[in-house]
């Protein structure tokens, strides 16, 4: 038989039958893939420094608030900034503007910074950010006794750690290698000008047992 034949009716259902089944399969595995992605290219790049450096706890406590001078000092700072102070006089936000050559990347971000001279700690959290989903520090500080061992000897025992939270694949990959060496060079950054910057008077000759009353 010659003549063209249409199509039956029950060959065109079972086509209509597998193309749903395919776009199906395929919804089903896009939203799979949508609910794994966040969690497959978000990380926390984290990196710990610990080191006891030669100097007062509080002279180090009082360089460490004063975000303003940040960009004199610290590498990869280009400009800092005390935007407010919240009433509470313990919380204020900072704007730092930071550029990383080995990144080829510059960051502007502004962190809600808060100080607790009780405990000695001041974190910091990103509150605004273009790069990173979060970025936050925080540092620790202990008197400890130094190597004279006559209770005039106060250093200042450094926990400080910084963490990224970021989901740009490409600065996920560059912060694996350079984080480290950014949170080192902080650290050195703040031991340095620690040197620099003479004791406020107060803190000159203060004991161990004594600090505590200057937290104020």
């Amino acid at each position: 038989d010659s003549r063209i034949h249409p199509p039956s009716i029950h060959s065109c259902s079972c086509e209509r039958d597998a193309d749903t089944s395919t776009d199906t399969q395929k919804t089903a595995m896009w939203k799979a893939f949508q609910r794994q992605a966040p969690s497959l290219s978000s990380s926390i790049k984290r990196h710990t420094v610990h080191r006891t450096l030669p100097t007062h706890p509080l002279h180090l406590f009082r360089i460490i608030q004063d975000v303003d001078q940040y960009q004199n000092f610290i590498p990869y700072c280009i400009q800092s900034t005390v935007l407010r102070t919240h009433p509470d006089g313990r919380t204020f936000d900072g704007k730092l503007i930071i550029g990383y050559p080995s990144l080829f990347f510059t960051e502007e971000y502004v962190s809600r910074v808060q100080v607790n001279p009780e405990s000695m700690t001041i974190t910091a959290n990103s509150i605004e950010s273009h790069l990173f989903d979060s970025l936050s520090s925080k540092w620790a500080l202990e008197g400890v006794q130094g190597p004279q061992d006559d209770g005039e000897d106060l250093q200042c025992e450094v926990h400080f750690e910084v963490a990224i939270h970021v989901s740009n694949p490409i600065i996920s990959r560059a912060l694996d290698a350079a984080l480290p060496k950014i949170a080192e060079d902080q650290v050195k950054a703040f031991a340095k000008r620690c040197q620099q910057i003479e004791y406020p008077p107060g803190l000159v000759g203060t004991r161990m047992h004594e600090t505590a009353a200057l937290r104020q």
